[in-house]
């Protein structure tokens, strides 16, 4: 996968169209092809799944509210996929996580782009983590990977490589 501008344009507009209220959320993937539209809610972590025949979104919605900030301060580290993660982050994954999956699955024919801001950002890169446990493409992650990844390999990525 190479770099699209255009890409990156419809993911940071996913990442902040994931603010809106779950209509409006609906009616921007409509308006820009997604046919298929999921709306997550869950211990006040919210998500949307996107997708056309060919791709899907996967956009986590930031820090908004005073549970998020309080989800934001929770920092003491928990063992995660590759490693110590923010436990208040891992503890939203896990909260919305069980439903997102089922979902995933069913759409894994299609490319798969995960993005979000701020705690949708934190969101994104460990629900990539997650769904990296299976058959999958890490492209694009602005963190370094120093584990054993799927199917055996073993890496440190610099981000300015990708």
């Amino acid at each position: 996968m190479t770099f699209s501008i255009k890409t990156a344009h419809v993911l940071a507009g996913a990442s902040q169209a994931v603010y809106l209220d779950e209509s409006e959320v609906e009616d921007w993937a409509t308006d820009r092809g997604f046919n298929e539209f999921m709306w997550f809610d869950t211990h006040d972590t919210q998500a949307a799944v996107m997708a056309d025949d060919d791709r899907c979104i996967l956009a986590f919605r930031g820090t908004e509210s005073i549970a998020d900030w309080l989800t934001d301060m929770d920092v003491f580290k928990e063992p995660g996929v590759y490693g110590r993660v923010h436990q208040g982050f891992q503890g939203a994954l896990n909260d919305v996580w069980p439903e997102i999956a089922p979902v995933l699955a069913g759409l894994s024919d299609r490319e798969l782009f995960v993005t979000g801001h701020s705690l949708g950002a934190a969101l994104a890169t460990l629900a990539t983590a997650e769904w990296a446990r299976g058959p999958c493409i890490l492209s694009g992650l602005p963190v370094w990977v120093t584990s054993v990844l799927p199917n055996g390999l073993t890496t440190n990525i610099d981000p300015t490589d990708l």
